[in-house]
């Protein structure tokens, strides 16, 4: 009978993803939702965990109360054009003394 919502959930989840957290209010759920679609997405793909309590699942609110965030634009794109990769072989294969610095 809701005893699953006494364990500390989000704080157990924390660890092991890149955002955990509780809406406190209906009216937040879409900004947390848009806020852990982002994060799962953008920079280094990863899990993010959303706990929604019983007592806020069986509340009910007007939908003019709710905000929604606009869509969120594509992740960026975190590696070059196969076109410009290549691009950069042909001009190390021709080089006749290259210097290459790899770093993170």
């Amino acid at each position: 009978l809701g005893a699953f919502q006494e364990t500390q959930q989000v704080e157990s989840t924390r660890l092991f993803t890149k955002f955990a957290a509780r809406p406190q209010t209906l009216q937040r759920i879409p900004g947390y939702v848009e806020k852990a679609v982002k994060l799962a997405t953008y920079g280094r793909p990863g899990a993010c965990y959303l706990d929604f309590p019983g007592d806020l699942l069986n509340s009910v609110i007007a939908e003019s109360e709710i905000v929604y965030p606009k869509q969120l634009p594509p992740p960026p794109v975190s590696i070059a054009p196969q076109s410009e990769i290549n691009r950069a072989l042909d001009l190390l294969r021709k080089a006749e003394r290259p210097l290459v610095i790899v770093g993170k």
